[in-house]
Parts: C-alpha cells; sequence; structure tokens
C-alpha cells in the first residue's frame, strides 16, 4: 500500500512538473528577446533608400504600443539582384496570446499594404505563430509576412520573391 502511494504521487508530481516545464519554456526562450540593429543578414545588404526607411518607420508607428520594450526598422536589397527588396519592422514586448498579437499587428498594416490571403506558415525555432499573404503598395506586388513570439511582433515586405523564400528569409531575419 504504501509503496504504490507513494509511487503514485511521485508519476503525479513529475507530470505536474513536466506540464510546467513545457508551459513556461516558450516563454523562457523567447522573451525578453532583444534587437541586433547592427548584425547582417546573410544574402542581404543594408539598403539607404530613404523612402523605404520613412515608409518602415511610417507602419512601425502603426504596430508600436506603450507596453514596447524596443523598436526595429530595417531595409534591405539583395546582394545579388537589387530588385529583391526587403522591408522590415516590429517591436519587442511581451506577448501573451501570440495570435491576437499577430492579427492586431496585421489588421493595422492591411489598408495601407492592400493585404489580402493570410494563412499560416512555419514560423521555426524558437517558435511562435507566423503568417503570410499578398500585399501591394504603390503598385508594386509584394509578399507580406509576419511573426509574433513571447518577446517579439514583428512585419516583413519582400518584393520579387515567392512566399516559400519569403517565409524561410523572415524566420533567419527574426533569428
Amino acid at each position: 500500500g504504501r509503496l504504490l502511494r507513494f509511487l503514485v504521487a511521485l508519476t503525479v508530481l513529475g507530470i505536474g512538473a513536466s506540464l510546467v516545464v513545457r508551459t513556461v519554456r516558450p516563454f523562457a526562450d523567447q522573451w525578453p528577446a532583444s534587437v541586433a540593429k547592427d548584425r547582417g543578414v546573410p544574402g542581404l545588404v543594408i539598403s539607404k533608400d530613404t523612402a523605404r526607411s520613412a515608409r518602415a518607420r511610417t507602419m512601425l508607428h502603426k504596430i508600436e504600443s506603450w507596453f514596447d520594450q524596443d523598436t526595429f526598422t530595417a531595409t534591405y536589397a539583395d546582394a545579388a539582384d537589387r530588385g529583391r527588396l526587403v522591408t522590415t519592422f516590429g517591436v519587442t514586448r511581451f506577448a501573451w496570446s501570440l495570435d491576437d498579437h499577430l492579427d492586431s499587428a496585421l489588421r493595422k498594416v492591411t489598408k495601407d499594404l492592400q493585404l489580402t490571403g493570410v494563412h499560416e506558415v512555419d514560423i521555426g525555432p524558437p517558435g511562435g505563430t507566423a503568417r503570410c499573404g499578398a500585399g501591394r503598395t504603390n503598385g508594386t506586388a509584394m509578399v507580406v509576412c509576419g511573426w509574433a513570439d513571447h518577446g517579439s511582433v514583428g512585419i516583413v515586405l519582400f518584393t520579387n520573391r515567392s512566399e516559400a523564400e519569403c517565409s524561410a528569409l523572415m524566420q533567419t531575419i527574426r533569428t
């Protein structure tokens, strides 16, 4: 009797500890987040296009909140093809409900970017949620992808790339 009760109690404690670790681990892996503004992105070069930089800051202002710890914007061009542009903007903040944070950010830029067809894509490590859709601005078609994890929310605009390329590149930029 005693040994069986001890083993049952030990099993229950082990299961409980495992559930706590699985619940807390994503928060510990993703928050707090930091922005490596001076770090490059493989295959991309920093763009000095002031109009695109200003547009990134305008889009950033749409998703900012007083909860943010830091913000970022960056504009890039593909090192091999300068017509393949990348613009990214976002914030670091503690995010509990990832879908709510990402949906809110995408909703705030939908009109400006004429965003349609938004759907889930692979976020990659260390987890979170990500979505991509089709967009258009100033007559230019683009892929718009966004992510949310427990430490950051970001959006990336891509021109002249397939969605699969965009999703993979977003993971690299996010890291």
